[in-house]
């Protein structure tokens, strides 16, 4: 992890960045998942906390994708996410599934391949982050808002654009 702050603190840095490697790469060449965390205080989580909390949502991102484009499941979101996003997922992939120029843009047969997150922890209840994915040729954004219910963190927004 970079620290974008002067400070040697380690856990005292409201911004960081890090990497993650991903499974998929261009000509042997291996690729990383960029991510970049911003707390309003370091007081609410630990760094690590945080970038555990962006490593699922990213996770979460690819999991949802792949649910909409029908290679998954939605039963596989059942403890991840609310029910009323779930209910919107399922609509996405209902007009996806009715318009055919849609069916080729989502490239079934292809995976997802995560670029890039930007997350925000609002306060120690809520996550917020913008995942960028690429599914072939083709690059996605996810909004996705995460929140503390009971010890778990539940989905309660996710939406692609």
């Amino acid at each position: 992890m970079t620290n974008d702050n002067d400070n040697d603190d380690g856990d005292k840095r409201v911004n960081f960045t890090f990497t993650m490697p991903s499974l998929y790469g261009a000509d042997g060449q291996s690729r990383v998942v960029r991510m970049r965390v911003c707390r309003v205080s370091h007081h609410d989580l630990s760094a690590g906390e945080c970038a555990d909390l962006a490593t699922r949502s990213c996770h979460l991102a690819c999991i949802a994708a792949d649910v909409v484009r029908g290679r998954l499941r939605p039963q596989i979101l059942d403890n991840r996410l609310t029910e009323k996003s779930i209910d919107r997922l399922m609509f996405l992939a209902a007009l996806l599934e009715t318009d055919k120029d849609a069916q080729d843009t989502w490239h079934r047969h292809l995976p997802v391949v995560p670029q890039y997150l930007f997350g925000t922890l609002l306060n120690p209840e809520c996550f917020d982050a913008c995942i960028g994915l690429s599914i072939g040729y083709e690059d996605y954004h996810v909004s996705l808002v995460l929140r503390r219910k009971g010890s778990r963190w539940l989905c309660t927004m996710l939406d692609f654009g």
